[in-house]
């Protein structure tokens, strides 16, 4: 009789055997060329790590012992569930080819479907008008008084959506730091390598598994170690023979591991949660799972009711990077603009050709004329 190990295991509880299976195991994994990992390579949702958050405190107060302060609840009713709609309305169109542009804010969200604001501070009061959007009660709490230049996406990730490049192929949004307006000001000193003061999150709506933000050190500390992550999981599992899912299995495994001594927070999206953390932490978001419904055990009815099944699943967040950049570097930010799709997107025409010229690009740079101040919020 020829059993495998599995079958082994199923007919015979003799400890003996389980050393035999193990080394059996290793010896197929070295023909192979790669090396098994016990860690699973995904799973539905993470417990989160939640040791070094806060509660909420003041917006843009940050210390090292704190990686992520949570905050949320006292929404207007219906406010999340309007702003998400208006998000997933107003976003429709971003799956269609997008144009070349010379301006890119982030690798990072290739995977993520989202278009993006931006300002200094005079004109972010204007971001509800621009974007058609009803931000009012977000940036009221949102907003750091110390900063001077905002960026603001909006990213909606779906199950379907484009993960990461082994061996971070359980991440839709890669690690990274908030940079996002570095690019506008090429050449200019930035305090800390232009990364945001503060970043505040707002999540929108629940999910059944996956999605979550997870928060490292600081990017100048983090970026050899994650790596050096990568080259370690790409050594573990590339061999003369190693091909397909077993090496793609490996490696998400070998990168969990890394990750393990480097994830200081995790985070799971819930409705209505809103977090703030420093800008200059490398973090990343994970892949969104779908649950799978339940296996009937018994036989199945001759007849059964027809069931409508759930729209895809969708996490839905608003990101606000706030800066506080030198006035020669302010002087480069746009005032007051909006893209999405590659595309100007100004809600109303009029605040269009205000701040795009003909070529559709940014008009108004640094701080805005008194004459077109958008007042506060």
């Amino acid at each position: 009789l020829k059993l495998g190990s599995s079958a082994i295991a199923k007919h015979c509880s003799c400890p003996l055997l389980w050393p035999w299976m193990l080394l059996r195991s290793a010896v197929i994994g070295g023909l192979l060329g790669v090396v098994s990992l016990t860690a699973p390579s995904f799973v539905a949702g993470r417990p989160e790590l939640l040791g070094r958050t806060a509660a909420w405190r003041a917006i843009g107060e940050h210390d090292e012992g704190v990686v992520v302060q949570i905050g949320g609840g006292g929404w207007p009713t219906g406010y999340l569930d309007r702003l998400r709609r208006f998000i997933l309305n107003g976003t429709q169109h971003t799956r269609e080819a997008r144009e070349v542009r010379e301006y890119k804010f982030s690798e990072a969200f290739d995977s993520a479907y989202t278009f993006f604001f931006t300002a200094t501070k005079g004109g972010l009061p204007l971001a509800p008008q621009v974007l058609g959007l009803p931000l009012v009660p977000f940036l009221r709490r949102a907003v750091d008084p110390k900063c001077n230049a905002f960026f603001l996406n909006a990213v909606v990730l779906k199950v379907d959506s484009q993960v990461s490049k082994p061996p971070w192929q359980d991440f839709a949004i890669a690690f990274h730091a908030d940079q996002s307006l570095r690019p506008y000001a090429r050449g200019t000193w930035l305090p800390a390598d232009g990364t945001a003061r503060t970043v505040v999150v707002l999540f929108l709506n629940d999910v059944s598994g996956g999605g979550e933000l997870e928060v490292y050190d600081h990017y100048s500390l983090a970026e050899s170690s994650y790596r050096a992550a990568a080259e370690f999981a790409h050594r573990r599992c590339r061999g003369p023979r190693a091909a397909g899912a077993a090496v793609d299995r490996c490696l998400a495994a070998a990168a969990e591991q890394a990750l393990a001594n480097m994830t200081l927070s995790r985070v799971s999206p819930r409705r209505g949660r809103l977090l703030q953390f420093a800008g200059s932490r490398s973090h990343a978001v994970r892949r969104l799972r779908a649950r799978s419904p339940p296996t009937p055990s018994g036989p199945l009815p001759e007849s059964l009711p027809v069931v409508q099944l759930p729209l895809p699943q969708s996490r839905v967040s608003l990101v606000l990077e706030q800066f506080a950049y030198p006035p020669e570097a302010l002087a480069q930010i746009p005032a007051v603009w909006a893209e999405s799709g590659g595309r100007p997107y100004f809600a109303e025409p009029a605040l269009r050709e205000l701040f795009a010229d003909a070529a559709g690009r940014p008009r108004v740079f640094g701080e805005l004329p008194e004459s077109l101040l958008g007042g506060g919020f």
